[in-house]
């Protein structure tokens, strides 16, 4: 006898045999015919087309985004988020975003003033067709300042260093990078700064300072070494 495996689906009825016996109303697929849409007899004699993802054919799936977007930016510096929707034809929209910020296709864009500074929270929309179909993530983006503490030219032949010996900031004191010699082709100029407040990190303390090396998007030809105080 021919071996079948049964599809059981509760619609409505007060019980549904699954077991080997043969039942008139049990939908069954054989082995050959798995992962196929399966046709399930309805109530008024049409049949009811499920597809394997679980959706029904005209019918809308709810977006989902499923980015995680930045959460920290420093004031000047560019912050991008680009929105991965599960609806790749779904449009952004911004609600309670600060003056600036916009979304443009799949890209949040935003580069924050000085007096922009501290935390922000809004929400991001993936918008396509109803609001069945539509998709909300609430974003928190923390926006700080950075104060220049040190800062010196490196020689392309002879390297150099720059490290923080202001008193004004005792936590920065000793901040700072060697680059050796030929480290940078064409000479480069290094700043040491300190950030008025730090990316979250699973084991900060907050007592010491978040120190910022630039300039941003500088390459060595060999390692540099940089050097952070540690609080008592």
């Amino acid at each position: 006898m021919k071996l079948r495996r049964a599809l059981c689906l509760c619609l409505g009825l007060s019980a549904v045999a699954c077991g080997g016996d043969s039942h008139p109303t049990k939908p069954e697929l054989d082995g050959d015919d798995a992962g196929l849409d399966a046709h399930v007899p309805a109530g008024d004699g049409g049949p009811i087309v499920i597809a394997p993802d679980g959706s029904r054919p005209g019918s809308t799936r709810a977006s989902r985004i499923v980015s995680v977007a930045p959460s920290y930016v420093v004031v000047g510096d560019p912050y991008r988020y680009r929105v991965k929707s599960s609806n790749k034809s779904a449009n952004l929209e911004m609600e309670g975003a600060p003056e600036g910020m916009a979304a443009r296709a799949s890209m949040v864009q935003w580069t924050p003033r000085e007096d922009q500074a501290g935390t922000h929270t809004m929400t991001v929309r993936s918008v396509s067709g109803g609001a069945s179909a539509s998709a909300s993530q609430q974003i928190t983006v923390k926006v700080s300042t950075s104060t220049l503490r040190a800062s010196g030219d490196i020689d392309a032949d002879e390297g150099g260093s720059v490290f923080s010996d202001n008193p004004v900031s005792p936590r920065m004191l000793g901040a700072g990078v060697y680059v050796p010699p030929r480290a940078v082709s064409a000479g480069a100029r290094m700043t040491v700064s300190e950030l008025a407040q730090a990316p979250a990190t699973p084991n900060s303390s907050g007592r010491a300072s978040a120190v910022r090396f630039g300039p941003d998007g500088q390459t060595f030809d060999a390692p540099a070494r940089i050097t952070l105080p540690l609080p008592e």
